[in-house]
């Protein structure tokens, strides 16, 4: 049976010329999960603003989402030095891998993680280049963990975008506290949302110490 239907199939190919190719097309279109693959192709750049929304300044809280990638690039775990970061994060339909970075010096262990963006990808009219996570572990004395966005804008454009989209956050030395911030709780902790100033850019930045 199934070298009559092979044969049937060949002499069908040869009498009718460029069906190969016709089929080919066909099944490259209709291929299960091609559309889903295209879908998460990480190197187009998006207007990220319906992806990455700032709820609450006050908390320095996203939506779940977000959150979600935020804790994926620092796994920060009960034992020293035991940190991580998630193979691969989501924002939106893209999938994203961050490059973990740790340095250890007479006790100190810091540990930056992070996830560039393509070219051309924006918030809120802002050129976004980077979420970022840093924890600062010194041996005997309180932690520190920071997270933000990178923008190739000023901090004054920053902070315009930010009013605009309801978020009041100042630029560095002043700062806003935080009532509450993942991934420590309130109590001995305190934290602060600001805008920092970079070489060519600033970031959005929350941080909590404990």
């Amino acid at each position: 049976m199934t070298d009559a239907l092979g044969s049937v199939d060949n002499a069908a190919m040869k009498c009718t010329p460029g069906l190969a190719a016709l089929l080919a097309a066909f099944l490259t279109a209709c291929a299960p999960g091609q559309a889903r693959q295209d879908a998460i192709e990480p190197d187009r750049p998006r207007d990220l603003s319906g992806v990455i929304v700032l709820r609450d300044a006050g908390e320095c809280r996203f939506n779940p989402a977000t959150e979600h990638a935020f804790e994926g690039l620092l796994l920060i775990g009960s034992e020293a030095g035991a940190v991580t970061s998630a193979p691969v994060i989501a924002l939106g339909d893209t999938r994203h891998s961050p490059r973990l970075e740790s340095e250890s010096t007479e006790g100190l262990s810091e540990y930056r993680s992070q996830v560039g963006l393509p070219a051309g990808s924006t918030w809120h009219g802002l050129p976004l280049t980077e979420l970022w996570a840093e924890f600062v572990a010194p041996p005997e004395t309180d932690s520190l963990y920071r997270r933000g966005m990178t923008f190739a804008a000023n901090a004054e454009q920053v902070r315009a975008a930010l009013a605009a989209s309801g978020a009041d956050v100042p630029i560095r030395p002043q700062f806003r506290e935080l009532a509450e911030f993942a991934p420590f709780s309130a109590g001995t902790c305190g934290g602060a949302i600001m805008i920092e100033p970079l070489a060519g850019g600033a970031a959005l930045v929350c941080d909590r110490g404990c």
